[in-house]
């Protein structure tokens, strides 16, 4: 089961000095409280909101580099199935529930038997479309042009696999303590992302900076197929033990 945003709240909360707690005891008590609210949190330069938001705005960066990367094992988390594609209708933006797709779309299918279209030049499938006795059978080719896409296939016939994401959706599993939407090993991500964002007039400044580094690096890596990231998480400067 992956990690509730609660988990990843804290983790944010603790680099940025926000978690109430005069002593062990309460920071402890406040630590494992999975609400995250005001009363958990008490910075008034980072409210809780703004810890939040900073989360989701990480794992939108997350998504986007996800579905960028062909073959990326994670696009699965995000995958949605368009509406039926007519002969000539504009790509889909949407998945068939709603889901804003990002990235690449995937090949398009016949929607019977699967079959996927293969590309083809434009005039290619006018002359099948005008005269489809050219081929003893569809060729099941298609063509993208100006955003629109033009196939051989009948009405009803066609729909794409992508990827969606949606902040307001990821949002509302945020405030119910939801999981978050990659595997447990992406939380390194999420929190030296969202750490990297929380910067206020200079305050955490070097901070911010350090674990952008971290977080650029771990980017490239989740880009070239990689699915582990405690590499990237940031280690404390080593400080000699002070002479007694």
């Amino acid at each position: 089961m992956a990690t509730n945003y609660s988990t990843v709240v804290k983790e944010v909360a603790l680099r940025v000095n926000a978690l109430t707690g005069s002593t062990v005891a309460q920071a402890e008590t406040n630590y494992a409280s999975v609400t995250m609210t005001v009363t958990e949190l008490d910075n008034p330069r980072y409210p809780p909101a703004a810890l939040k938001d900073a989360v989701l705005d990480t794992e939108a960066m997350i998504a986007h580099a996800i579905a960028n990367t062909k073959d990326h094992l994670w696009r699965e988390y995000m995958r949605e199935l368009s509406a039926f594609i007519g002969i000539t209708d504009p790509l889909p933006t949407t998945g068939a529930s709603g889901g804003t797709y990002i990235g690449a779309l995937n090949e398009p299918f016949a929607t019977t038997g699967g079959r996927r279209l293969e590309p083809a030049d434009y005039e290619d499938i006018v002359a099948y479309l005008n005269d489809p006795t050219l081929y003893a059978t569809n060729p099941y080719i298609y063509c993208i042009r100006g955003g629109q896409m033009f196939h051989t296939l009948g009405l009803n016939s066609v729909k794409f696999w992508g990827y969606t994401y949606s902040r307001s959706a990821r949002a509302t599993a945020l405030a119910a303590n939801g999981a978050i939407l990659f595997p447990d090993v992406a939380v390194p991500l999420y929190w030296t992302g969202a750490v990297s964002l929380l910067t206020r007039d200079g305050e955490y400044g070097g901070q911010a900076t350090l674990y952008r580094q971290y977080f650029e690096r771990a980017l490239e890596a989740l880009v070239a197929g990689q699915t582990t990231f405690q590499q990237f998480v940031p280690e404390p400067p080593m400080v000699a033990k002070a002479s007694i």
